[in-house]
């Protein structure tokens, strides 16, 4: 039984975050540094799929590739994972996560296109479309609930990605007229943008592929993931103090510590 509380709030449930931002916070699980969940938002209409309930969240990750001229070949069971849910399906449920009192880290991955502002999107609307407009509306929920800020570290390769969203956040702010408490609450959170690089092949859809691999882990995982060993994270702080920034957030996301290779700059 799992009794680590729920530290991560995650946009988007497909195979990259899973083998990638999933993986590193299952790492540090693994090493006592961390001890946080992730509860997974699914931020499409129509995509929250069964598997996830079947699974009891679950998922098998495969390594596969080259280390040192040596042959990697691997896996490992990520259990970092507590819930899986709909913004569109589970609506509320998905809005109270905002409320989560230990919640310390949104993560997201909505493609290239997810960053984006629709001049349309309303805070009434169950959800607003695009995901700046969802994270205005969750952010506003947990200020509301007089929490403390959270960090924001988006993933869509875009350049300045956090820099992009926290602009389009703010200005969903002011289009919303949510008031001037909301934006100094605002810069209690620290938005962080990043660049990510590893290869995620996913769920392998050679059956002789698929086929080895349920025979070497026991049994037919539908949520199986498959990653190279190469991994790279670096990460910049949206702040007047970087420096002072960045030794806040190796505090609190102790990525080094566990080994894995991450650069703040």
């Amino acid at each position: 039984m799992h009794t680590d509380p729920i530290k991560v709030v995650q946009f988007g449930e497909g195979n990259f975050l899973r083998g990638f931002m999933d993986w590193m916070i299952q790492t540090m699980n693994d090493q006592d540094l961390f001890h946080g969940r992730v509860a997974v938002c699914v931020p499409i209409p129509g995509k929250k799929d069964e598997p996830w309930a079947s699974r009891h969240c679950e998922y098998t990750l495969a390594k596969r590739g080259i280390v040192d001229g040596q042959i990697v070949h691997e896996q490992e069971t990520i259990t970092c994972i507590d819930q899986v849910l709909g913004c569109y399906e589970d609506f509320d449920a998905w809005l109270e996560l905002a409320e989560i009192p230990t919640l310390k880290l949104i993560i997201s991955n909505t493609t290239e296109a997810g960053i984006v502002y629709v001049p349309s999107d309303r805070p009434t609307m169950r959800p607003p479309s695009s995901f700046p407009a969802k994270l205005t509306v969750f952010l506003y929920k947990r200020f509301s609930a007089g929490l403390p800020g959270v960090i924001v570290l988006p993933c869509e390769l875009i350049e300045n990605n956090a820099k992009t969203l926290k602009s389009i956040i703010l200005q969903y702010a002011a289009d919303w007229d949510l008031g001037n408490a909301f934006l100094e609450w605002l810069s209690s959170c620290t938005f962080v943008s990043s660049l990510v690089d590893r290869i995620v092949t996913g769920f392998p859809r050679d059956p002789a592929v698929r086929e080895q691999l349920f025979a070497e882990i026991g049994f037919e995982d539908p949520l199986a993931d498959i990653i190279e060993p190469y991994h790279l994270l670096v990460l910049e702080p949206v702040s007047p103090d970087p420096e002072e920034a960045i030794a806040s957030l190796r505090e609190q996301l102790p990525f080094e510590q566990a080994g894995l290779n991450v650069i703040w700059t």
